[in-house]
């Protein structure tokens, strides 16, 4: 993965961001329950890492939360009702619950039906 990193690493920080959230409260590949979730919620996280998850049918490749979190301008798109009552659920939740709540601080979140 370093050879993978060391492109993104060049351009840090990220200028925008826009994420989506699972139902589950995910974002990224940081699921809850992810094999490796302690690891990219650290702040010394590298900068991707390997993400196996109950919610994932594939295993994947995740930007840190750092990084995520990192970006000078972030942005998260809710679709749904459902998705929106996972949002609203997540507030206050520890981040390993709700890994959504790792790039919330001083993100615009959008609302779409």
């Amino acid at each position: 993965l370093t050879d993978l990193a060391k492109p993104i690493e060049a351009v840090l920080p990220l200028a925008v961001l826009l994420l989506g959230m699972g139902a589950d409260r995910h974002t990224a590949s940081l699921f809850p329950g992810a094999d490796r979730l302690t690891d990219a919620l650290a702040h010394d996280a590298p900068t991707l890492l390997p993400m196996r998850a109950p919610g994932a049918a594939e295993p994947r490749i995740t930007l840190s939360a750092p990084v995520l979190n990192g970006a000078l301008c972030k942005h998260v798109l809710i679709l749904g009702a459902d998705k929106r009552a996972a949002l609203e659920s997540a507030r206050g939740v520890p981040v390993e619950e709700a890994p959504i709540n790792a790039v919330l601080d001083e993100a615009y979140v959008h609302w779409a039906e």
